[in-house]
């Protein structure tokens, strides 16, 4: 695996304080969003995700310590995936649920096989991709993506 600067940043101290700084159970999230949004992340989730089954193997990449795939869990998903690059919050996520799949992998080289999953998303990922790697990153979403991206 080719060690980028966005890696190394998130491996390091930064990435520790970012794991700090969203330390949110599947309640706060929702008020977060309510109070940020004026919509909750259910409903945002619902919106999207109103036509997937609830056995859809669904992989998020760049994962950090759960948040996002432990409400999707909350709300009855259960083929649940994770791609993240930090030990920490890889460690952080799999105390939260017994039922996550949280592997360390980097999102230029997802360690999965063409049309994988049903659906693949991020959250608040790429902003952080450089852009001589941003290309690659949404090649490998589109790759193991059988039929969505969100």
């Amino acid at each position: 695996m080719d060690v980028t600067h966005q890696r190394k940043t998130w491996e390091s101290e930064f990435g520790e304080d970012y794991l700090q700084r969203n330390l949110f159970n599947p309640e706060e999230l929702e008020n977060l969003y309510l109070t940020r949004y004026g919509f909750s992340k259910t409903e945002l989730n619902n919106e999207f995700l109103q036509n997937i089954p609830k056995d859809a193997k669904i992989l998020e990449v760049g994962t950090n310590i759960g948040n996002q795939i432990l409400h999707l869990q909350t709300m009855g998903f259960t083929n649940l995936y994770g791609i993240e690059i930090q030990d920490r919050a890889i460690n952080f996520a799999k105390h939260r649920s017994d039922n996550l799949n949280i592997i360390k992998a980097d999102a230029i080289d997802i360690p999965f096989k063409n049309n994988f999953f049903d659906v693949v998303f991020t959250h608040g990922v790429l902003i952080h991709i450089s852009p001589d790697n941003i290309n690659n990153v949404l090649k490998e979403i589109y790759r193991v993506s059988k039929r969505y991206i969100w």
